[in-house]
């Protein structure tokens, strides 16, 4: 029963646990290393198998549970019995990279090693001194031309960097070019070694070698480790050499054109003679080299030349013109600077004249001493004696006398007289005695003669009369001599008036005062008729009235003239070249001459004076101080020869006429900020006009004017806009407002660093119509303005 019991109980636990399922787990470390697959739920007992797949790059390591080793290969099999948490443990693969240098001589190499799978590596070749990087290759092919190679490792790598041994260019040239030739330029490996070697031309010596301007060495041939390339200059200088020139004798003259030179030059050497000297020829060394006194040469050598001088001899010559006037001594050979006196001594018959070289004068002494500094050739010039014969006519107008002039001793001389018309020749007188009653007379000149030949005029007979002879008066009638001036003049008798003068009845002058050449006998008449006059009337000032009664009038005849003033004058009287010559309106007169006469007027009196409120006279264009700014009305008395208006045009004060006498000036109180001021006017029908500026205090003080005085507002009035005017120039801010009468705020604006003679323009279309003050106001201090709007 117990046996039975026992199996029941063991029968039942095992049916117990045949019965459980237990849970296979699996996960990655690290995270998407790989791939897991096996995992679940399985029966107590069961056969399990899991699998670990790595990811690329990655390899299976082992399979844990709570960090403990189960298995170490990839596919793990077990009999679950219970719950299992397995672990599948990856690591990333690793790779070797090697890198050389080939040859291994042209540099080194970096960033071989060992390396995770997809790790960035990075490999850098560097060259040897002397070699260049050429490029990275693997397996033969080409992979990198860039030293430093970078890329993401999957593999085994093997690299090699290539290099190149490194070429050099030396460049050699000359200075100057023409100055030699050099040789060693060329293309050399590095570390090789190169000569270059300077050879200097004919007259140039090699002074150094120099590279970017710095002297690398002063010997000709320079030997050096090529290690970079090259640029040689071979500098050369050219010779020089000394020209030394002297004169001989030391004051035969100047040699000039000696110095140094380089070689090759060309040097030019001049000898310039003394006074008195004359160049001979160049030497050097006691040899003749050129007879030229300027002398050209190449110059290739240290040069000594010897410039020689001689000294002048010259020719003095002398003659005779002509060859029979006389004989000339002193002539001969005189050296240079030697006094010399040459004598010319007349033949009976003729006198000296003069010296003459190439026909210009020289001296008028008959002995000549001069220094001899040249070839001189003088000529001595002779002439026979010779007399004046002169003519001269009495009178001078009487006729013309020819024949007179130079004549020589015993030659003939005619002497001819003519008469000019209206005269007849008399004779010929010498010294006040006759000589010949022919007009042409001859003789022997023997001595000087002065001949006077005399003339006598012809007279005429002028007569005149007047027509009608009661007309006037003549005077000038009488002898004239032929072609003389005959002035006659013609008086009129009172009353009369001179017509002309009239020959034969025809009319030969107009003016009373007739002058005319007499010719012949000759017989004029005076000509004259009554007399007629102008009356010419006038008016002073212009406009002032109206003056009648001018025209024409014969003489003793009765003239009125008639004065009317226009309206607001008055007639003051006649005047006639300023005198007056009556006080009454309508002159009368008679008439005996021109007149000229001038109606003067004067403007009637326009009386008109104004007194204030507190008796005080007032002037034109006076200011009347209102007592307050407060409102009130104020009374100005009138007194005036004339009915009369008053106007303002104010829009703070009103101005009412009570009678002839009285004005009434009513205003409202200045609550403004600036003292307001307007003119009122006052004028008469008789136009006298007078100007009084109303002006009321502002309750708060005066704005100062200052810095802006010169500022100009227009148009104004104005419409939707208007200029501002600043002549001068203001710094900083300023601020225009505009305000009105009642100092009520219509408008600001702001503007900085004003300019000298610039103009704003300012917007008022938003302004009313009506009458503003305008404040400007700055660093400079302020200006009110009255600005209308329309």
């Amino acid at each position: 029963m117990r046996r039975l019991l026992v199996v029941l109980l063991l029968a039942s636990a095992f049916l117990g646990l045949q019965a459980q399922d237990h849970t296979v787990t699996l996960s990655v470390s690290p995270a998407d290393a790989g791939t897991t697959s096996g995992g679940g739920t399985f029966a107590t007992g069961t056969e399990v198998t899991v699998s670990a797949s790595p990811a690329a790059g990655y390899q299976f390591v082992n399979w844990t549970e709570s960090g403990v080793q189960v298995s170490a290969t990839a596919s793990y099999t077990f009999t679950i019995e219970a719950d299992r948490a397995l672990v599948a443990n990856f690591s990333l693969l690793q790779y070797s990279i090697s890198v050389s240098s080939s040859p291994e001589e042209g540099g080194s190499v970096t960033g071989g090693g060992t390396y995770d799978h997809g790790e960035q590596v990075t490999i850098t070749a560097s060259p040897s001194a002397g070699y260049s990087f050429v490029n990275w290759t693997e397996g033969g092919a080409v992979i990198s031309t860039n030293a430093t190679y970078t890329f993401t490792v999957n593999s085994n790598r093997s690299f090699q960097a290539n290099y190149s041994q490194n070429t050099y260019t030396v460049s050699v040239s000359n200075n100057p070019s023409s100055g030699g030739t050099v040789t060693g330029g060329g293309n050399y490996n590095h570390g090789e070694q190169a000569t270059i070697t300077a050879s200097p031309a004919a007259g140039y010596a090699f002074v150094n070698w120099t590279e970017g301007g710095s002297v690398i060495s002063t010997n000709a041939s320079y030997t050096f480790t090529v290690n970079s390339n090259r640029s040689f200059q071979a500098n050369y200088s050219q010779n020089t050499y000394t020209v030394s020139v002297s004169n001989s004798p030391s004051s035969g003259g100047t040699a000039t054109g000696g110095g140094t030179f380089a070689h090759g030059a060309q040097a030019t050497i001049t000898a310039s003679p003394a006074a008195g000297y004359a160049f001979v020829n160049w030497t050097e060394g006691g040899s003749i080299i050129s007879t030229n006194a300027t002398y050209t040469f190449t110059v290739n050598s240290n040069r000594n030349f010897q410039a020689n001088f001689s000294q002048n001899t010259y020719t003095v010559n002398v003659s005779n013109s002509p060859t029979s006037g006389g004989t000339a001594t002193g002539g001969g050979n005189y050296t240079h600077g030697s006094q010399a006196t040459i004598s010319a001594s007349p033949s009976a018959g003729y006198s000296f004249v003069n010296w003459t070289e190439g026909g210009s004068f020289v001296s008028t002494n008959p002995s000549y001493t001069f220094t001899v500094n040249s070839n001189r050739s003088f000529q001595a010039n002779y002439s026979l004696n010779s007399y004046r014969v002169s003519v001269s006519n009495s009178p001078t107008s009487g006729g013309t006398a020819t024949g007179g002039g130079d004549f020589t001793h015993g030659s003939q001389a005619t002497v001819s007289a003519n008469p000019s018309s209206g005269y007849s020749f008399v004779n010929w007188t010498e010294g006040g005695s006759f000589v010949s009653a022919n007009p042409s007379y001859t003789f022997t000149v023997t001595a000087d003669r002065t001949l006077v030949a005399n003339f006598s005029q012809i007279v005429y007979n002028v007569s005149i009369t007047s027509s009608p002879t009661s007309g006037g008066t003549t005077n000038g009638a009488g002898p004239y001599g032929s072609g003389s001036t005959a002035n006659i003049i013609a008086t009129p008798a009172t009353g009369y008036r001179f017509v002309n003068w009239t020959r034969n009845g025809a009319i030969v002058s107009t003016s009373a005062n007739y002058s005319f050449t007499v010719t012949g006998n000759t017989t004029l008449v005076a000509n004259f008729a009554v007399a007629s006059y102008t009356i010419t009337t006038s008016v002073n000032p212009a406009g002032t009235g109206t003056a009648s009664g001018g025209g024409s009038f014969n003489h003793g005849a009765s003239v009125t003239v008639r004065a009317t003033p226009a309206s607001g004058y008055q007639f003051t009287n006649w005047t006639e070249n300023g005198t007056e010559v009556s006080r009454t309106a309508n002159y009368v007169f008679t008439v005996t001459e021109n007149r000229n006469l001038r109606a003067n007027f004067s403007q009637i009196p326009r009386l008109l004076s104004l007194t204030g409120p507190s008796g005080t006279a007032l002037n034109n264009n006076d200011v009347l101080d209102l007592e307050n700014s407060d409102g009130g009305s104020l009374v100005i008395t009138v007194s005036a020869n004339a009915d009369w208006t008053v106007a303002e045009n104010s829009l703070w004060f009103s101005a009412v006429k009570e009678s002839d006498t009285r004005l009434r000036l009513n205003y409202m109180d200045n609550i403004s900020v600036v003292d307001k001021e307007d003119p009122l006017h006052v004028t008469t029908a008789m136009g006298a006009q007078m100007r009084i500026i109303i002006r009321q205090r502002a309750r708060v003080s005066q704005i100062s004017l200052s810095g802006f005085g010169k500022t100009e507002l227009y148009p104004n009035p104005a419409g939707d806009k208007t200029l501002l005017r600043f002549a001068e120039e203001h710094k900083g801010k300023i601020r225009i407002s505009i305000m009105s009468f009642q100092g009520i705020l219509v408008k600001t604006e702001e503007y900085y660093d004003i300019q000298a003679d610039q103009t704003i323009e300012l917007d008022l279309a938003t302004v009313p119509s009506g009458q503003y003050l305008m404040l400007i106001s700055g660093e400079d201090g302020h200006k009110t303005l009255q600005l209308i709007k329309l």
